[in-house]
């Protein structure tokens, strides 16, 4: 399956979640690529994404989960805050992450994210298990609230304001 999506607003929202398996997608999005936003069922808002090739360039958040998002084997390349300079960061009110949610799985693949804010964020926890990773981040490389938990993969930062943040972090 490939799809290819331009929206003035979010791209692909799926109220109660957002799931793809061996897909290749392509958004372009004036606010958000990606958003599973409910946020009044604790088993809603999630993103799954297996074997996929996701291309996003968003004016906001990239890929946003309200509660969990988690990728498999899964080629991520991301822009958020597309069209914005990173002194907008610090003037205006607004969301600019290249991943977002409560909670956050990554496992194989890998991930080319450019943000100007959180390269990957979770408002909970963070679990890296295997994969490859560039981030470029106006903020920071990865932060996670509660804790952030490397396992394996391999992880590199080019630019943050702080690379890895979090209550805990195991690596």
């Amino acid at each position: 399956l490939k799809l290819n999506v331009t929206a003035v607003s979010t791209a692909l929202d799926g109220k109660d979640c957002v799931k793809a398996s061996g897909a290749t997608i392509t958004v372009d999005a004036g606010t958000n690529g990606i958003r599973s936003n409910n946020d009044e069922d604790a088993d809603r808002g999630f993103i799954y994404l297996k074997y996929c090739s996701i291309t996003v360039d968003a004016g906001n958040d990239a890929v946003q989960a309200e509660n969990a998002l988690i990728t498999e084997d899964t080629i991520l390349n991301i822009l958020s805050g597309s069209g914005q300079t990173r002194s907008v960061r610090y003037a205006a009110e607004g969301s600019w992450k290249g991943l977002k949610a409560g909670d956050i799985r990554l496992s194989g693949g890998s991930c080319f994210i450019v943000a100007l804010d959180d390269a990957i964020h979770a408002d909970g926890s963070i679990l890296i298990t295997s994969g490859s990773y560039t981030l470029s981040s106006g903020d920071d490389g990865i932060h996670a609230e509660e804790a952030l938990t490397i396992e394996g993969g391999e992880i590199r930062i080019t630019q943050s304001y702080e690379g890895l943040e979090a209550k805990t972090l195991t690596i």
